[in-house]
């Protein structure tokens, strides 16, 4: 079976800018377009929910055909996750793409399952952010933990790289509080503890782009809170697309609301499923 993306898009997300980027992310592959209908306790919601799609179809068909990508359409009532999920796996999808618009009001719903589907990952994610005028990426940027799974996130970020033509960066952000027991059983003093743990860091970094033979252009580290220091890397780099793996996204969520990269930055961001 042919490999596809899949869209989960609401008709006001997309517009002709986002289909623009879409045609920088996803050739040669195709793209589904997917519509979740949620089904309701009460008749007369759902009914209301049926009529609208009826309403938007020919509008998000018409849509589509502005775009010269191979875009179909697909529509289903369920849960908006499971669904989302389901669809994936039916289709055998290259990954999931959403869009987060800073204010979205209009589908106020979307942004929550947005952070469920990203928490629940069993597939990549693309989440493309709010400034969907920037279409190409200038870099990329890759965060890294340093544990098993950084080389497989590497490797991703690798081939993402490729395909778009840009530069790498990569980073590593070491948390202190992570190693309260090495300090406490050393008795080391913080400035000792943090040369220790950036040279360690720097060792395992310089292996490990080694055995990925991937190109990176620039590696920035930071001892401290992994958010605060991966958005000020963000804002200073400027990428335009930022790779994780959902260990490290699990990290900086907050509540309900989308992550720090996507509330402070214009970056989009794609997430690396577990293997």
């Amino acid at each position: 079976m042919e490999k596809t993306w899949l869209l989960a898009a609401d008709l006001d997300t997309l517009d002709a800018r986002l289909l623009q980027k879409l045609d920088v992310f996803t050739p040669p592959n195709a793209v589904e377009c997917l519509h979740v209908v949620e089904p309701h306790l009460l008749e007369s919601v759902l009914h209301r929910q049926q009529h609208a799609w009826q309403d938007a179809e020919p509008k998000l068909k018409q849509q589509l055909e502005k775009s010269a990508l191979p875009i179909s359409l697909h529509h289903i009532e369920g849960k908006i996750v499971p669904s989302i999920h389901a669809r994936a796996a039916a289709i055998n999808s290259l990954g999931i793409i959403c869009h987060h618009r800073r204010h979205s009001g209009l589908h106020p719903r979307l942004s929550g399952h947005l952070v469920h589907l990203m928490q629940d990952l069993q597939h990549d994610c693309l989440v493309l952010g709010h400034k969907t005028g920037v279409l190409s990426p200038k870099s990329i940027l890759v965060a890294l933990d340093m544990t098993e799974v950084s080389e497989h996130v590497l490797q991703r970020a690798k081939q993402l790289a490729k395909r778009l033509h840009c530069p790498l960066e990569v980073i590593t952000i070491i948390d202190l509080l992570q190693h309260a027991e090495i300090s406490d059983e050393l008795m080391l003093e913080q400035e000792k503890l943090q040369a220790q743990l950036t040279l360690d860091a720097e060792a395992k970094m310089a292996q490990l782009i080694t055995d990925s033979k991937a190109n990176v252009s620039k590696v920035h580290y930071f001892i401290g809170q992994r958010d605060q220091h991966l958005c000020q890397q963000v804002l200073a780099s400027q990428p335009g697309l930022v790779v994780m793996g959902q260990h490290i996204h699990r990290e900086i969520l907050e509540g309900n609301s989308p992550d720090h990269v996507l509330h402070k930055t214009d970056a989009d961001l794609y997430l690396v499923a577990p293997q």
